[in-house]
């Protein structure tokens, strides 16, 4: 492989390449390269998240990043399976099928709910201490959930 001299090894020029899906490698090892995107940008808070995505088709995103982020902080992932409803539509059950789905099926499971309405005290759930500690330690922003 060329490099260019004024690029580091890891930005240096594909090899041209004969990719079954017409696309070029940045490294050549035999599996076709499909390209990469980001989506979105800065977000100055977990609550100008939550906010954006709740009741839409993307809530199930706040379940998994409940389930996912707070798994690691055992006070907190206590508080956040201690406090879903036990009945209702939305209700403990409905909330820990997170861990049975894929991405996808949490779309779809997920969509257009008030992802809030499992907990008994609602978005509150955000304003408990051992919660409101992960966020901190997690994105350290003081100011907002």
């Amino acid at each position: 492989m060329t490099r260019s001299r004024n690029r580091p090894p890891h930005c240096a020029r594909p090899p041209e390449s004969s990719s079954p899906v017409g696309v070029t490698p940045a490294i050549d090892n035999g599996i076709p390269y499909l390209g990469t995107a980001a989506i979105g940008g800065v977000v100055p808070t977990i609550t100008g998240v939550v906010e954006g995505i709740n009741e839409s088709p993307y809530a199930g995103n706040i379940v998994a990043f409940f389930q996912g982020s707070l798994n690691q902080y055992p006070e907190a992932y206590k508080v956040l399976i201690d406090n879903p409803k036990t009945e209702g539509p939305q209700n403990k059950t409905g909330f820990l099928k997170v861990r049975e789905h894929s991405v996808l099926e949490n779309f779809a499971y997920y969509a257009g709910q008030d992802i809030f309405g499992y907990f008994k005290q609602g978005a509150a759930i955000a304003t408990e201490k051992e919660i409101v500690d992960v966020r901190v330690a997690i994105v350290d922003l003081p100011d907002g959930f």
